[in-house]
């Protein structure tokens, strides 16, 4: 009978609990940070992040999708970052049901001042105590973990996405995100 099947061997709950616990730390602390030096919450963050990627406009459904919410919960953070002037909301002229989210220049801002902070606060609360053969260590695991349940699950893995191997990524290779467009 395998581990599995038996249930979680003592040292696969410990892994299991540690990494519950410091994705739970990590994100108090690093969400702290980015609260306290932006005013932007990590919804906030997460939201405009995207659609500065995607040519600053995505429909409402697509963009839920991405950021794999309900589609209720990213409309009321919508609500909120449309009050603070970040997004503002259109109907779809291909789609009269779906409507479009649209970055402002305002959230375009908002997020590129918020982003070298947030990144020095991931550096420096997730970072710091790890070289770099322990970050390529971390990184294989993840993405092997992640596409694991990617593919168990029946979600389909996009080739651009950092858990899928790519020969010519290398342990210190970074997957990047798209500047901004100004």
């Amino acid at each position: 009978m395998s581990t599995i099947s038996r249930g979680l061997s003592p040292s696969q709950l410990h892994a299991w609990q540690r990494f519950l616990q410091v994705n739970t730390d990590a994100r108090r602390a690093v969400g702290r940070d980015l609260t306290e030096q932006s005013g932007l919450t990590e919804s906030d963050y997460t939201i405009l992040l995207h659609l500065a990627g995607q040519d600053a406009c995505m429909r409402a459904t697509s963009l839920a999708e991405a950021i794999e919410w309900e589609p209720s919960r990213l409309s009321h953070q919508l609500r909120r970052l449309e009050a603070r002037g970040y997004i503002r909301r259109s109907a779809d002229d291909g789609d009269g049901r779906a409507s479009l989210v649209i970055i402002t220049d305002a959230g375009r801002t908002a997020m590129r001042d918020a982003g070298g902070p947030h990144l020095s606060s991931v550096a420096e609360w997730f970072f710091e105590p790890l070289d770099d053969a322990d970050v390529a260590a971390l990184t294989r695991i993840l993405d092997t973990v992640r596409g694991h349940i990617r593919h168990r699950s029946g979600i389909e893995i996009s080739p651009d996405c950092p858990c899928v191997a790519d020969p010519n990524m290398t342990a210190t290779t970074t997957p990047t995100t798209p500047e901004p467009q100004n």
